[in-house]
């Protein structure tokens, strides 16, 4: 509703009251229509046939409202009588615009309302009019009249209340039309205007009928209420009355029908009861006003309901892959042309999974809710987080629309791994599904598998080749399949956005070649075995100093290398067809691994070759036709600079030392000569501590032969030459781990001790007679052997008894079987000559893994947490055997470097948590471990508005501001209470908001900055708001966010809803003269009264 004055010369006069009409006849409507049909003022001759298509019942029947009906608005001027300088009104503003109000309130239950102009003519001529001069003054002042309804407020010289003009009579669209009232009726006090305009959309008196048209004739409405849809008001729901002038139904009987009148309805508006009685029309009177107005009286209205509602979403349909929709709600009036200032509400008509988000996808606090813009339009976006149809709705007050989104499966890639579990033949298959291009793991949906080797034992369709996993935080999928026995499998996997969806292959999948394990690895209590690549015998293994790997030369073909945890191969090197030990006895190469694991040296018929392990490239020096193909054994000294061999006989027994070798390699020196021998070296171990060499031979000069254990310095002195007896032929030595002993096979069937200067210690009796090799665990506290013909036995130095036997290795065991413990002394490898495989024996009890952590204490102060330490165990954790999880979320596998080191970080709220780690060896060992930690504030950062305490998540508010293109400020202070300083950094903001000075600003304890915040003076009415987070930009990064908002209004806005009209008028008027802090004192100078009216005249309308 809309208001224009063309006068602002406003009398605040009161409105005078009157229980009844001033006149008793006080509307002549019918009079006026018979006097232009000739019949003069007396003659009360009626109309009965049809004056257009609204007097048929049926089509008045169709144009009956209700509440779904469209509103009419019916666009009229009030045209308000001066004298010629603008005095003595008609009526005052105020009486007008509650005349108004009485009006829409009159009308309001038959959905039509009244859109006003007021003009205040001056015209002394027509100030007080006579009844000749009423077409004269018409057409004078009139405007407007093919658009709107002119009525004419004066001081009528002749005793009637007003008239109006039928919309059938030809001058209804013309200057001499509309309505014409006396000042005297006119005023919320009065119904004159409500009955006056019933007859501009239409309507006849009630007592038409009977009073206004010759009795008893055809157009005569009878008491019986015969033909009541064509006679009297062609109401038939309107009952027959004569004139009457009270609240009560009319006394007498109706002579045409000889009935009473009955109830009839005296308090009909189109009666001529009093004001106080007149309240209400009949359903079928609505329907004749909605059936003139939509036809012959169509250009005087607005049809509020005509406006339409659009919400569109684009696109309709969404990837769930952080892609958002724009919804856009359109507002448009029955012309198609926008309409801005429409408040939106947007909404989910059933909540769907997703977010409120701006056009880049970051959360806000809510849907972008407002006015529609200058295109009539209102925009915001939705980040959808689930699959299938959410339909949304935009709602105004001039109606509603829907439209639906769909949340569609994203485009996804997909990595799997397999790592055997702790079971024999049983794999675990992990896989993970992160959205193509951004990398980001999926949280939802499940994947679908399947498998050409073996069965899934779990998931959905378990068990099976098939099966459906859900994806877990982290998009990680788990799932085990079974194998019958070890191979290569393809594995198809495809993923199901809908969790819910039926468990089927999809039409886009990734396959995946694996190898699915099958044997007894995981298992080491059992005889596991690690077999080579180049198809020979593996008869030489070391795993030197370190023992992290383990290495093995397959006679004539190369050299592999294991990891010693894992068991998995991770280096070959071809020997490239130099033949190592080719042409050899089988128990004749030489073979040792450097402590340091950096490279292996090895001997062949004639040359010495050394292989680098980190380039994988090989060095060999050839030695000559005097030497004899064969070999005694080798070692490297611990530093890994010097590799000492022997060669066999016949001759003296020499043993060397070299450099490292290149092709011009020469001899370093000459560790010993046993001249006058015909000797044979078994075998050659260096102590750890580099400080000793021991050498263990056979002179086959004296018969029976004789066996010997030479222990020279690294000088080649002879510190001791100790005899082990006759007739025998020793086999393997080696060192304890702190060099004070070395350790013979005497091949006697048993094991001799020795201390480092050749002082017998102690020896003990093998169950079986060995012959083999000999090494020394780690530790010092065990010594393994091995037992020809039936395996690997282990025996506790302390006492000599065997605490442990590895059975079934077959074979002959001789000098040159192998033995050699892992780096923790938990597993032994053992292989003995013309096998192909190497065994894997774990002598002991398995224990569970044993996790260390650095401990840093419970409190934390930063956004990350990192937790440092080691897993230790029996049989070496499998990969990614170490998972942990944060406050019982699902675990995460993190992977473990060289001896057992993790490091872990993590994102860390505020509060108390618990941290679980959880480790897992290849046995199935588990062992759990959880630390306490809470995240606290390095520093405390408090904001605050003039003295007001801002929290996290408030709202800081410019309040109301005049909109007068003024910028609007407001000032946050941001003070350090804490202990730590904190480093704070410039917040961004969003348009219509930014900052006049924000300084980056480093604050120690109890110091303070200010944030200047600018409101854009340009903006529209209404309120605005953003999200402002100011970061503690130091290494602790404590987040702090809050509403901006202000309200911007308009001159004149009395009530704050961006339009000033008679709302506003009102609530100036109503709260005329001294007024502290009400809204009607626009000025704020504590009085109401024409300074805040003239605010209201002058800023009319939207803004």
């Amino acid at each position: 509703m809309t208001l224009s004055f063309a006068l602002f010369a406003v009398a605040l006069s009161s409105v005078p009251a009157f229980a009844d009409p001033p006149f008793e006849n006080w509307c002549t409507t019918q009079e006026a229509w018979e006097a232009k049909q000739g019949g003069g003022d007396a003659s009360p001759v009626g109309t009965c046939p049809p004056l257009g298509l609204c007097d048929d019942p049926a089509t008045r029947d169709e144009n009956i409202p209700n509440a779904d009906t469209p509103v009419k608005m019916v666009r009229i001027i009030f045209n308000v009588l001066t004298e010629d300088d603008g005095s003595n009104p008609a009526a005052s503003a105020a009486t007008v615009l509650a005349q108004l109000e009485k009006m829409n309130a009159d009308f309001e239950p038959y959905q039509i309302q009244f859109d006003a102009t007021i003009r205040f003519v001056a015209s002394s001529e027509f100030r007080n009019p006579a009844e000749d001069e009423i077409d004269a003054m018409k057409t004078a002042i009139a405007t407007d009249v093919g658009t709107a309804c002119n009525i004419f407020i004066a001081n009528l010289q002749f005793p009637v209340c007003g008239f109006a003009t039928f919309p059938w009579d030809p001058d209804a669209l013309e200057a001499v039309g509309g309505v014409i009232v006396h000042e005297l009726c006119f005023g919320p006090e009065r119904t004159t205007m409500t009955h006056e305009m019933g007859h501009i959309l239409g309507l006849w008196h009630t007592h038409h009928g009977v009073s206004e048209v010759e009795v008893c004739s055809a157009c005569y409405e009878r008491a019986d209420g015969a033909d009541g849809d064509t006679t009297g008001d062609l109401c038939s729901d309107t009952p027959a009355t004569p004139k009457n002038f009270t609240c009560f139904p009319p006394t007498g009987t109706d002579p045409c029908s000889g009935l009473s009148w009955g109830p009839t309805m005296p308090e009909n508006h189109m009666g001529f009861g009093p004001d106080s009685c007149r309240t209400e029309y009949s359903a079928q009177q609505a329907g004749r006003m909605h059936c003139w107005a939509s036809t012959v009286l169509s250009g005087w209205i607005d049809s509020v309901g005509d406006e339409t509602v659009t919400l569109e979403i684009t696109p309709p349909s969404v990837p769930l892959d952080g892609s958002v929709a724009t919804l856009v709600a359109t507002v448009l009036d029955g012309d198609g042309t926008p309409l801005p200032d429409v408040f939106v509400t947007f909404d989910q008509i059933e909540p769907c999974p997703g977010a409120w988000t701006d056009a880049g996808g970051t959360p806000q606090l809510g849907p972008n809710d407002g006015p529609t813009d200058e295109n009539g339009e209102r925009t915001t976006f939705f980040l959808p987080a689930s699959l299938g149809a959410c339909e949304f709705a935009a709602v105004t007050e001039v109606g509603s629309a829907t439209a639906t989104l769909t949340g569609v499966e994203p485009d996804v890639d997909l990595e799997l791994i397999v790592e055997p579990e702790a079971t024999p033949c049983l794999n675990e298959v992990i896989i993970a599904a992160s959205l193509a291009g951004s990398g980001e793991p999926l949280s939802f949906g499940r994947v679908h598998l399947t498998t050409t080797l073996g069965t899934f034992v779990e998931g959905d369709g378990a068990p099976g080749p098939s099966v459906c996993v859900d994806l877990s935080t982290g998009g990680i999928a788990r799932v085990n399949v079974s194998v019958p026995a070890p191979g290569i499998a393809t594995i198809t996997a495809g993923f199901l956005a809908d969790a819910s969806a039926p468990c089927a292959a999809t039409a886009d999948c990734a396959t995946f070649e694996v190898e699915l394990c099958c044997d007894c690895i995981a298992m080491l209590t059992s005889d596991c075995r690690l077999t080579g690549v180049f198809g020979d015998e593996l008869g030489s293994l070391d795993t030197g100093e370190q023992g992290v790997h383990v290495a093995a030369l397959e006679s004539g073909r190369g050299v592999v290398v294991w990891d010693a945890h894992t068991f998995e191969m991770i280096q070959t090197i071809p020997s490239g067809g130099a033949a190592w030990g080719s042409g050899l006895p089988a128990d004749a190469p030489a073979f040792a691994y450097a402590y340091d694991a950096a490279r292996i040296g090895l001997t062949s018929v004639t040359e010495i070759a050394t292989i680098d392990l980190t380039t994988s490239g090989v060095t060999t020096f050839a030695f000559g036709s005097d030497w004899f193909p064969d070999s005694g054994g080798a070692a490297w000294r611990p530093d890994g600079e010097r590799f000492a061999f022997a060669r066999r006989r016949p001759g003296p027994v020499v043993t060397y030392r070299y450099d490292e070798f290149t092709a011009a390699a020469t001899l370093a020196s000459t560790l010993h000569d046993l001249a006058g021998f015909d000797n044979q070296t078994r075998d050659i171990a260096y102590a750890d501590d580099g400080t000793r060499v021991a050498v263990a031979f056979v002179d086959f000069e004296p018969d029976p032969d004789a066996a010997f254990l030479v222990i020279l310095d690294t000088d080649g002195v002879v510190i001791d030459e100790i005899a082990l007896g006759t007739g025998v032929v020793p086999a393997g030595i080696d060192w304890s781990g702190d060099s004070q002993f070395v350790a013979v096979d005497d091949g006697t069937g048993g094991v001799q001790r020795f201390d480092r200067n050749g002082e017998f210690v102690d020896d003990y009796p093998l169950a079986v007679a060995g012959g083999g090799d000999l090494a020394y665990a780690p530790g010092g506290e065990w010594i393994a052997s091995h037992l020809p013909g039936a395996g690997v036995a282990v025996h506790e130095v302390a006492t000599g008894a065997e605490v442990a036997r590895l059975e079934g290795l077959g074979g002959v065991a001789t000098a040159m079987s192998s033995i050699a413990w892992r780096g923790d002394g938990k597993v032994l490898f053992a292989t003995t000559p013309g096998s192909t495989e190497i065994h894997i024996f774990a002598p002991f009890d398995v224990e569970e893994p044993q996790i260390d952590v650095m401990d840093t204490g419970p409190l934390v102060v930063g956004p990350t947490y990192t937790l440092t330490g080691n897993v230790t165990d029996d049989t070496g954790l499998r990969p990614g055997g170490l998972e942990w999880s944060l406050d019982g979320a699902p675990p995460v596998a993190t992977p473990l470097g060289p001896g057992g080191a993790f490091s872990i970080t993590t994102p860390l709220t505020f509060g108390p948590h618990s941290l679980c780690l959880v480790a897992r060896d290849i046995a199935g060992n588990t062992r759990e471990r959880c630390v306490a930690i809470e995240r606290t504030v390095s520093g405390k950062l408090v904001l605050q508005l003039g003295e007001t305490r801002i929290m996290d998540g408030d709202a800081a508010d410019f309040g109301p501001q005049p909109g007068d293109g003024a910028p609007a400020l407001l000032t946050i202070t941001a003070r350090n209470v804490g202990g730590f300083p904190l480093d704070l950094a410039c917040p961004t903001l969003a348009p219509p908001f930014g900052f006049v000075e924000c300084p980056p600003a480093t604050l120690a304890g109890d110091e303070q900055a200010e944030f200047t915040i600018s409101a854009d003076p340009t903006l529209a009415c209404g309120n605005h708001q953003d999200v402002l987070q100011i970061m503690d930009d130091g290494p602790f990064q404590n987040p702090f966010a809050f509403l901006v908002r202000v309200q911007i209004s308009c001159p004149g806005d009395a009530d704050g809803d961006c339009a000033v009209g008679i709302t506003d008028l009102l609530t100036v008027l109503a709260s005329w003269g001294p007024c502290v802090d009400c809204a009607g004192d626009l000025n704020d100078d504590g009085d109401v009264g024409i300074v805040d009216l003239l605010l209201v005249l002058s800023g009319w309308g939207g803004c």
